[in-house]
């Protein structure tokens, strides 16, 4: 089974391949939202970009989905919307600042 690293929680989580990021981190009580954004958030519909985060390695989750290519400005290199990858492999995860999560520094957990 795949093992999930939250960097900012130093915490590790196994789970299914094609496990949903966003329901996993927030099964293990991960905060994906910064700022507001964690009311004012689309609750995984990938409308929002609010739950944007640093996966590496990237190969190890699924393409990027329709609504990830739709915010080429926003999700570039390693950062994806948790609510549209699915873990396929061993990754872990950075939140960074900004309302976005894309900032360049990590948030603290």
């Amino acid at each position: 089974m795949p093992k999930v690293t939250f960097k900012n929680w130093n915490k590790t989580v196994e789970c299914p391949p094609d496990t949903n990021l966003r329901k996993l981190a927030l099964q293990h009580g991960i905060p994906l939202y910064n700022g507001v954004s964690g009311v004012l958030n689309c609750r995984g519909l990938g409308l929002c970009g609010t739950c944007c985060v640093e996966v590496i390695p990237e190969e190890k989750v699924g393409p990027k989905q329709y609504m990830e290519v739709l915010r080429f400005f926003q999700i570039k290199g390693n950062f994806r919307l948790a609510c549209q990858a699915e873990v396929r492999g061993d990754i872990e995860v950075t939140k960074r600042e900004g309302l976005y999560g894309t900032g360049k520094e990590p948030v603290k957990g």
